[in-house]
């Protein structure tokens, strides 16, 4: 199967950006001239599913619970290297911290410490994202953040699957429910 047509070319680049910070064949390199072509090939990845899982179509979800345990937004998100991001990472820090300041009461100030060690945030999302790869149609990735948790999980069955989606739909209710 061939995923090149299905790169999307800012995660190569986000990706290649965050490898010359530490491989120094990155850093030699001149990002603007090179295609996700050639980034995938390099990393010996073209045609496979790793880029596609990474650099591609793959989804995950990105679910916010509010402190009664009720949905209040979910997105899906294509690409999974999105989910390695330091942004998505920084995402989840930030609007913890927001929510643990708010849990607390309204004249508490937003703490700059980290509700989670960064590095086992890190590991535990590249857990599920490796776990991905193993999975037929890669699984199905969900980041569930709640103001005093988060949990991560691969939904690798198909029974798991339509049990999440079933629940999803009734625990996610439209503005005309009421």
């Amino acid at each position: 199967m061939t995923y090149v047509n299905k790169i999307d070319p800012s995660l190569t680049l986000k990706f290649s950006q965050k490898m010359a910070e530490v491989d120094p064949d990155f850093q030699q390199m001149d990002f603007s001239k090179i295609t996700p072509e050639e980034l995938l090939r390099k990393l010996n990845v073209i045609d496979t599913n790793t880029a596609g899982i990474l650099f591609g179509e793959t989804p995950f979800r990105f679910v916010h619970f509010d402190k009664d345990g009720e949905i209040f937004d979910q997105k899906l998100i294509h690409g999974m290297y999105n989910m390695l991001s330091d942004q998505f990472i920084d995402e989840i820090l930030s609007w913890t911290r927001k929510q643990s300041s708010t849990i607390r009461g309204a004249s508490a100030s937003v703490t700059e410490e980290n509700p989670y060690p960064v590095k086992g945030l890190r590991e535990i999302l590249a857990n599920a994202v490796a776990h991905a790869y193993y999975q037929r149609h890669h699984g199905d990735v969900v980041v569930e953040l709640h103001p005093n948790q988060i949990t991560v999980s691969n939904l690798c069955n198909l029974d798991a699957k339509a049990f999440v989606n079933k629940w999803f739909s009734r625990a996610h209710k439209s503005v005309s429910d009421s």
